[in-house]
């Protein structure tokens, strides 16, 4: 019984993580980013990666902030607060503490798309 109990208590605070690091709603999908970029909307992608996997590949026409860029001031590379801005990095993480961080500096359209995982439409070097 014990055993239960903690399993359910486990599964509980994954679920509150994952929940938190998502951002409640903030998600976009992989192939709804894709269709994004694809038509005549604006849009900013932001690779929260280091530098060196960034360098390693990223999705085309991403620009390099790294997560831990990302501080007390509004970065100069997003200097329009109401641009629609989607995040994304290797799992998921990163890019889901970068929209925190964003949003908490007055960003207000900051999407995440999650992790390169989920993308299937190739990268560029």
């Amino acid at each position: 019984m014990n055993k239960m109990v903690l399993s359910i208590l486990i599964l509980a605070v994954l679920f509150l993580i994952v929940k938190r690091i998502g951002g409640g709603g903030a998600r976009i999908s992989a192939k709804d980013v894709h269709a994004l970029l694809a038509s005549d909307e604006e849009v900013v992608l932001v690779d929260v990666r280091t530098e060196a996997e960034y360098q390693n590949g990223h999705i085309d026409g991403a620009i390099h902030l790294s997560l831990y860029d990302i501080g007390a001031e509004r970065p100069p590379v997003l200097s329009d607060l109401d641009a629609p801005i989607i995040l994304y990095c290797q799992s998921g993480a990163r890019s889901g503490i970068a929209r925190r961080k964003l949003k908490a500096l007055g960003y207000t359209n900051v999407r995440d798309m999650g992790g390169l995982t989920f993308w299937r439409y190739g990268l560029v070097k």
